[in-house]
C-alpha cells in the first residue's frame, strides 16, 4: 500500500491567536481525511515541535519535541513568536518515517475529507509534486461541530500557496536553508524547489481541496523577518534558477499575454523571472513552429 507522511508544525498559543480556533479544525480535518482513505493509502501524522508545544498535539500524531533553534536566537524581534526554520522541521519528520510520497501544510489547513483520495489519484498518473493553494471562508467557522458546513462552503480563491506534496525522492535535490515559517517567502522557497525538481509537477489553485478560515490575504509581519527570509529566497533561487524552465510553471499552458498578466499579479511569481524565462522560451517555440511547418512540406 502506498506510504505517505503528512507533516505539520503545531504552536500552542493564546486565545487571541487565530490559531486556537484553527487548529482543532485541521487536526479533526485531518484525522476525517485519512479515515476516508484508510483503505487506499497508509498515512503517518508527524508533528515537529519546541518541548513547549507537545500538549497542544492530538494523540493521533506522532509529536516530535525537538525543536530547537528558532528565529528569536538570532536578537530582537518586533514579532514576538518562537518561529522554528522549516528545513528543520522537515529533516525531523523525515528522519522518523521512509514514507514514500511528503505533504506538508501550515498549521492553520483544514483538508477537505477526499484530500488524500484526491493525492493518490495524481501519484498514479505519475504526478510527483504538487503545490495546492486553500480556499478562504469567513471567521464565523470557530467550532469542530461547522467541519459539515466547512466543507460545503465554496469560500474564495487565495493567491498563496500553503501545501506541498512531494515524492520523497525530491528532498535530496532539496536547496533550503533557514527560511523560518510564518512570514513570507517560506512557501515560496518550498514550491521553488519542487518547479525545479520535479519531473512531473502541477499546480493545483482551482480546486477545492483545503480551506482556511478568515478572509484575509496577507497577515501583518515584522518588516525584518520579512527581508530576511526574501534574501534567503533569493539566493535559493540563484542556485535553482538553472533548473526553472517556463513549462513547469503556474500558467505555463496559457497564452502569452494572459501568461504574463497572470505573473504580473500573483505575489509569488517574481516578475523579473518571468521575463527572463519567456526569453528563454520564445527561440524555442519558434524552432518548433518552423519545424512543424517545414515537416508538413515535406509530408505533402
Amino acid at each position: 500500500m502506498l506510504r505517505l507522511l503528512h507533516i505539520i508544525n503545531p504552536v500552542k498559543v493564546t486565545q487571541s491567536s487565530p490559531l486556537y480556533v484553527a487548529q482543532p479544525l485541521v487536526f479533526e480535518s485531518m484525522k476525517i481525511a485519512r479515515e476516508n482513505a484508510r483503505d487506499l493509502i497508509n498515512i503517518e501524522f508527524i508533528a515537529p515541535c519546541f518541548p513547549e508545544d507537545e500538549e497542544v498535539i492530538p494523540s493521533f500524531m506522532q509529536a516530535i519535541p525537538s525543536l530547537k533553534r528558532s528565529v528569536q536566537d538570532e536578537g530582537a524581534l518586533e514579532d514576538k513568536r518562537k518561529l522554528p526554520f522549516i528545513k528543520d522541521i522537515l529533516e525531523l519528520a523525515l528522519a522518523q518515517s521512509d514514507a514514500e510520497y511528503i505533504v506538508y501544510t501550515n498549521a492553520d489547513i483544514i483538508l477537505q475529507p477526499y484530500f488524500y483520495t484526491f493525492l493518490k489519484q495524481q501519484f498514479e498518473q505519475g504526478i510527483d509534486a504538487l503545490t495546492i493553494n486553500r480556499r478562504r471562508l469567513p471567521s464565523t467557522f470557530h467550532d469542530v461541530s461547522q467541519l459539515p458546513e466547512i466543507y460545503a462552503s465554496p469560500g474564495r480563491s487565495h493567491p498563496g500557496i500553503d501545501c506541498f506534496v512531494f515524492h520523497r525522492s525530491l528532498w535530496d535535490e532539496f536547496v533550503i536553508g533557514d527560511v523560518c515559517v510564518g512570514i513570507p517567502f517560506m512557501e515560496m522557497s518550498l514550491a521553488y524547489n519542487l518547479y525545479a525538481h520535479a519531473k512531473k509537477g502541477r499546480w493545483v489553485h482551482d480546486l477545492h481541496l483545503s480551506t482556511h478560515i478568515g478572509l484575509e490575504v496577507m497577515h501583518a509581519f515584522d518588516q525584518k523577518l520579512y527581508d530576511r527570509n526574501r534574501a534567503i529566497f533569493n539566493a535559493h533561487l540563484v542556485q535553482l534558477r538553472p533548473k526553472l524552465n517556463l513549462q513547469k510553471m503556474p500558467y505555463a499552458a496559457l497564452p502569452h499575454w494572459q501568461r504574463m498578466i497572470k505573473w504580473g499579479l500573483n505575489p509569488t511569481l517574481p516578475f523579473a523571472l518571468w521575463r527572463e524565462l519567456q526569453r528563454e522560451a520564445g527561440p524555442m517555440k519558434l524552432k518548433y513552429l518552423w519545424n512543424e511547418i517545414r515537416f508538413t512540406l515535406l509530408q505533402r
